[in-house]
């Protein structure tokens, strides 16, 4: 005889939702190692990995020969969110919360 009390089935299901959902929003930093401002960028990536950690956040340096870059980023650093341009150049960390607040 089981003592367990059952699971109502929504419950269950927003349970695994949770589990194994998927990030709904994605920011790339391309960046590259001639670049002056993009050690900043690593600062504002770290802003997003702390303040916003259900982003999927992907830094992606340009000399990596194993990387597609998409036809929209021709300089760095060139920030992408959910795969449109953001920003061209580092946006303040006022603008990263502003915009990525919205989202949520």
């Amino acid at each position: 005889m089981s003592h367990k009390r059952p699971v109502p089935d929504g419950q269950l299901v927003r349970a695994l939702d949770r589990s194994t959902s998927l990030p709904q929003h994605r920011v790339a930093i391309y960046v590259s190692d001639h670049c002056t401002i993009c050690a900043y960028a690593h600062e504002i990536a770290d802003l997003i990995r702390e303040r916003f950690p259900d982003v999927e956040l992907r830094v992606i340096d340009l000399s990596d020969p194993g990387e597609t870059v998409p036809e929209s980023v021709f300089a760095t650093p060139t920030y992408l969110l959910n795969g449109q341009v953001w920003s061209l150049g580092n946006p303040s960390p006022q603008q990263v919360i502003d915009t990525l607040s919205k989202l949520e």
